[in-house]
């Protein structure tokens, strides 16, 4: 119920209970300079603590809507940020596996020139050796 409707049913309910009061024909009371009867000043009482309850109502629902609006929001997050950080998991993955089997082939020419080296005998890296010196130095 939004603050216009309670007040809307506020103020038809203070109207019905001075319409009571115009149409009543009980005993009437002189009160600050004005004429009301008993039931009329019972029934105004009444009408102000059912606002007074309407609007404690009103501010309570408010409450709630707004409790339960900051709860959804907080669910909606965490859930955006889950999917957020899976996507991010599932493409760093598929990165690792491109990079993976586009390394693959070099990693093996690699080893298989490493293996070559290796299988020379030393008469021939000593002669490498002394050939690549004699080049940076000259």
């Amino acid at each position: 119920m939004s603050t216009g409707d309670i007040l809307k049913e506020l103020a038809i309910t203070i109207f019905m209970v001075m319409a009571k009061i115009f149409y009543s024909r009980k005993p009437f009371l002189q009160i600050g300079g004005g004429i009301m009867s008993e039931v009329a000043i019972n029934k105004v009482k009444e009408a102000e603590a059912q606002a007074r309850k309407i609007v404690e109502e009103a501010r309570l629902k408010k409450n709630d809507i707004i409790n339960q609006a900051e709860s959804q929001a907080n669910e909606e997050y965490y859930k955006i940020i889950q999917e957020a950080n899976e996507t991010k998991r599932q493409m760093l993955d598929k990165a690792q596996k491109e990079a993976d089997e586009k390394a693959n082939p070099l990693k093996l020419k690699a080893i298989d020139q490493a293996n070559h080296i290796k299988d020379l005998n030393s008469d021939k890296v000593d002669g490498l050796v002394k050939n690549i010196v004699e080049r940076i130095v000259s």
